[in-house]
């Protein structure tokens, strides 16, 4: 049987680990719970706890944003047709690679920039 090396560091190594990278993981997360639930009319998600939220209606504009990127994210997995043992990998490199870190942040950096000259 397969274990994960998350089990075997100390408790205060696993959250250092997780409070880096606990957004990441959740938006991926999500991500996965998208890609594997019935495909709801127009924009919407489905939440973390199983809320119906419809992107359309999110006054918010950030949120707004934030939703519409995960809809493309949404849509790139699902065509690329992710398999299980894919996801778990990338959830590994998240949580466990450095390099993916500073490629996240970069991506990140390279959207705010986007939406500045937006």
């Amino acid at each position: 049987m397969f274990h994960s090396p998350f089990v075997f560091l100390k408790i205060d190594d696993q959250i250092k680990l997780l409070k880096n990278s606990w957004v990441d993981i959740l938006l991926l997360d999500l991500t996965w719970k998208q890609c594997h639930s019935i495909e709801l009319p127009g924009e919407s998600i489905i939440g973390v706890n199983d809320q119906i939220i419809r992107v359309n209606q999110v006054k918010h504009q950030q949120l707004h944003d934030i939703l519409k990127a995960l809809m493309r994210c949404v849509t790139h997995f699902r065509s690329v047709n992710l398999q299980y043992a894919e996801y778990l990998a990338l959830k590994y490199l998240v949580l466990f690679d450095p390099g993916m870190k500073k490629a996240i942040l970069k991506i990140k950096f390279n959207f705010c920039i986007l939406n500045i000259l937006n």
